[in-house]
């Protein structure tokens, strides 16, 4: 488990610092990541070999299920089974989190790119959120169906959400619609959520 939750961190930090997206990068260390054709390249080694590292695990972790339900105190053949298949597992989890505490360590995080890839999408990121507020006055189905017409004209028409939305009348607050808007609004949501899980898997 442990394993997956850094392997899918790991797969994150892959997707995330491809040049098209460019959001965050691994940290840097001289001769690490480079190409041997692409000098430009930095390549995420450390979230490599950690992925690389997760995809072995769970077929070790089913050597282990299958060798449960041995014969007596201790059956032949299978805790033998369990010895090395052990040693794997710790040298491969040892591994992940070893990597993992120096990716995460000198992760790089590019908030300019990140805010640029929000804006992308005209806004429409933050229709779902819109949506919400205005269900509490004309309902949840009306609101949803109000809110799709919007979205097809940001397509149609090239414009932002918030501009198609400025043509509309709305018995939302304006501030509220501002807010909506605004992707800081959701940090400290996020950080509460964040506190608010680990404190359930420390009781």
């Amino acid at each position: 488990v442990l394993a997956g939750a850094l392997g899918k961190m790991a797969k994150d930090v892959i997707l995330l610092s491809q040049t098209e997206v460019g959001e965050i990068c691994e940290p840097a260390k001289e001769g690490r990541g480079t190409s041997s054709t692409m000098p430009h390249k930095r390549n995420p080694i450390l979230s490599t070999a950690i992925s690389a590292n997760t995809q072995r695990i769970p077929f070790l972790v089913a050597t282990m299920m299958s060798n449960m339900p041995q014969a007596h105190e201790r059956d032949a053949g299978y805790w033998h089974a369990e010895w090395e298949t052990m040693d794997t597992l710790l040298g491969l989890v040892g591994g992940v989190v070893e990597k993992s505490v120096e990716l995460l360590n000198g992760l790089e995080v590019n908030k300019d790119r990140m805010l640029e890839n929000l804006e992308r999408t005209k806004g429409l990121i933050y229709a779902e959120s819109i949506s919400f507020h205005l269900a509490k006055n004309m309902g949840k189905s009306a609101a949803h169906k109000l809110m799709e017409k919007a979205c097809l004209r940001v397509e149609r028409e090239n414009r932002t959400l918030q501009e198609v939305l400025g043509t509309m009348e709305l018995d939302i607050d304006e501030e509220i619609l501002n807010t909506c808007f605004n992707p800081e609004t959701r940090v400290p949501h996020c950080i509460q959520l964040i506190e608010e899980i680990l404190l359930s898997n420390g009781d």
